[in-house]
C-alpha cells in the first residue's frame, strides 16, 4: 500500500501594471458586400495613420479579429406573417495597440481617436508586459507553499515527510489585466476637434494586478523504521 500525501500548493502575486493594451472596435455598414469592406479597408488605414502621428509603428497595430457577416430584421409581409429582410452587410475588425503605462500618451491617443471619421469604440486595460517571469514567480510560490504544508502536516500527525512521487501542474488561464477605466466611444470629430487638439494626460492609477496559480504535489511518507 502507498504511504503518500497530497498537497496542494498556491502561488499568489501582486503584479503593479506597466503596460496598457488598448481594443479598438471599427465597425462598417452598407448593402453591397464589398463596399462595406472598402470602408472597413478606409477605417482601418486612417486608424494606422492617426497612430503612426503619435509614433507608433506598424508592428504596434495588430488585428485581433475580422469579420464580415449580414444583417436582418424581422418584419410582417402582406399576410401577417413575419419574414427576415436583409439590411445591409457589417464589417467588424478588432484592432489591438500596446504602449508603456504612460497617463499622457493614453490622453493622446483617446484625443487622436476622437478625431477619426468612424467614432470608434474602445477598452482600455493596464496589463503586465513581462508575464512569463510573473508565471514562473508563481510556480516557485506555489511549489514553497506545497513543501510547507506538507512538513506542517507531517509534524503535526507525528510522520517523517520522504521525498516527491509525484508532481502535477496544469497551468491555468491567469487575468493580467485590470480596467479602472471602463468602455469607452470617442465623440464625434465635430464634438471633439477642440479639445483633441490638446494633449490630455489621463490620471487613473490602476490597482495592482492580483493573480494566482495552483499545483499538486504527492509526497512519500516515511515508516517509523525509516525516521530511526
Amino acid at each position: 500500500m502507498d504511504r503518500t500525501i497530497t498537497i496542494f500548493g498556491k502561488g499568489k502575486a501582486s503584479v503593479k501594471p506597466d503596460q496598457i493594451e488598448i481594443s479598438i472596435s471599427l465597425e462598417s455598414q452598407d448593402k453591397k458586400y464589398w463596399e462595406s469592406i472598402k470602408n472597413a479597408t478606409a477605417q482601418l488605414s486612417e486608424l494606422k495613420e492617426a497612430f503612426s502621428d503619435l509614433g507608433f509603428g506598424e508592428g504596434d497595430i495588430r488585428t485581433g479579429s475580422f469579420r464580415v457577416y449580414p444583417e436582418y430584421e424581422s418584419i410582417q409581409d402582406s399576410s401577417g406573417h413575419w419574414v427576415e429582410r436583409f439590411r445591409f452587410y457589417n464589417t467588424r475588425q478588432e484592432i489591438n495597440v500596446k504602449f508603456p503605462n504612460d497617463g499622457e500618451m493614453l490622453g493622446r491617443v483617446i484625443g487622436r481617436l476622437a478625431r477619426l471619421s468612424s467614432t470608434p469604440r474602445f477598452d482600455i486595460g493596464y496589463t503586465v508586459k513581462d508575464r512569463d517571469a510573473v508565471k514562473k514567480e508563481l510556480i516557485r510560490s506555489a511549489v514553497k507553499d506545497a513543501m510547507e504544508k506538507a512538513e506542517i502536516i507531517c509534524e503535526a500527525a507525528g510522520i517523517g515527510l520522504g521525498d516527491i512521487a509525484r508532481i502535477d501542474y496544469s497551468q491555468g488561464n491567469q487575468d493580467f489585466f485590470t480596467r479602472p477605466v471602463g468602455f469607452m466611444m470617442a465623440k464625434s470629430r465635430n464634438a471633439y476637434a477642440e479639445e483633441a487638439d490638446t494633449a490630455m494626460g489621463i490620471d487613473a492609477e490602476p490597482e495592482d494586478i492580483q493573480i494566482e496559480d495552483e499545483i499538486q504535489i504527492v509526497f512519500n511518507i516515511l515508516r517509523t523504521e525509516d525516521l530511526v
